[in-house]
């Protein structure tokens, strides 16, 4: 506790600094050298969690994305989810520039847990490995693709099919995380989101031209 102070002057056996005390400057006066250490400890801890808290924001602590695309497909349902659902199908509604080539063969139906390797090329051309788990599959009305091994610290791709008789309303819910903190934010918002949108615009586009132009 600290004793008041007259004209100016500082007790004989007083010590006196600064501290840090959440976050604020104070002035502080200890009798002895084991409360200045102890002080001294306290400033330290706080500086070293205020370190940490600001590399686990800027490197650690990662932002989930989402990306939902809705469109419509002149075809009953069966022909849709044959298309769709088969992997060997996934080159013709990909850009040629993503460099897509399935590594692994694959059947003409997909079923839970069949494992998928690609080889993408998603920036300046450098070939990327990726592989996709088909997580879960319900017959003519949707299925879901985790990634296991790719640039993503998550990707989460959810297929929906609504049977509207003589149409069908697809629906793609992709959730995906960058690693990196701060730098995989960045990259978000300078080029991947746009790249994403960008693929799924070319898959719009060939899906018009397969099924709604006939």
């Amino acid at each position: 506790i600290r004793e008041p102070l007259t004209n100016n002057e500082t007790p004989l056996g007083y010590k006196a600094g600064i501290t840090i005390v959440n976050g604020l400057f104070c002035d502080y006066s200890c009798r002895d050298s084991t409360l200045f250490v102890v002080t001294t400890l306290v400033m330290i801890f706080e500086l070293m969690d205020l370190s940490q808290q600001l590399f686990l924001t800027l490197f650690v602590t990662l932002s989930m994305y989402q990306l939902k695309r809705t469109q419509l497909v002149k075809a009953n349902i069966d022909t849709c989810w044959d298309f769709f659902s088969s992997p060997n199908n996934l080159s013709k509604i990909t850009p040629s520039s993503m460099g897509f080539v399935v590594r692994t063969e694959v059947p003409e139906k997909m079923y839970e847990g069949l494992m998928i390797e690609y080889t993408v090329k998603p920036l300046l051309g450098i070939p990327m490995r990726w592989v996709t788990e088909i997580k879960t599959v319900r017959d003519n009305a949707f299925f879901v693709d985790e990634q296991r091994v790719g640039p993503y610290t998550i990707w989460h791709h959810e297929h929906h099919f609504k049977d509207l008789g003589d149409s069908v309303e697809m629906t793609d819910i992709v959730s995906y995380q960058l690693p990196l903190g701060v730098l995989g934010r960045l990259m978000h918002s300078l080029f991947v989101r746009k790249k994403l949108e960008s693929i799924f615009a070319y898959r719009f586009e060939v899906v018009e031209k397969l099924f709604n132009q006939n």
